[in-house]
């Protein structure tokens, strides 16, 4: 039996008003972030559940990794700007809402910052 624990972030926050992501809270620009931690195999189509997408090819920690830019409406990552890769027997995900050069970036920054920990050993 395959072991799906996963760690899922979801979170809202408030940017300057020139980031232009989900929509506006008075002068701020709110923008929609996810990261993802899974077992389960992470490819274009399981991401956005689109047959047609093409994954661009980059590099975490010299590892290959990916970005996709899901459709709206095709999936949890409607909308969002995507970096996955594989890392310590898990797929990791980072998901910023807009199809934008700033969260391809921010993709990145935030993926190669992460400290990824493989789980514990029983005892």
């Amino acid at each position: 039996m395959e072991d799906l624990r996963e760690f899922v972030l979801q979170e809202e926050f408030a940017g300057p008003p020139s980031y232009g992501s989900m929509g506006r809270a008075g002068s701020s620009s709110i923008g929609h972030m996810w990261v993802v931690s899974t077992r389960r195999r992470q490819t274009p189509r399981s991401i956005c559940f689109d047959r047609t997408l093409r994954a661009r090819p980059t590099r975490v920690r010299g590892r290959m990794a990916a970005f996709v830019s899901c459709p709206e409406g095709s999936s949890t990552h409607s909308g969002h700007v995507v970096l996955f890769w594989r890392e310590a027997a898990a797929w990791h995900l980072v998901s910023l809402h807009s199809h934008t050069a700033v969260n391809r970036r921010l993709d990145l920054l935030i993926a190669r910052s992460v400290r990824v920990v493989g789980p514990r050993r029983r005892e």
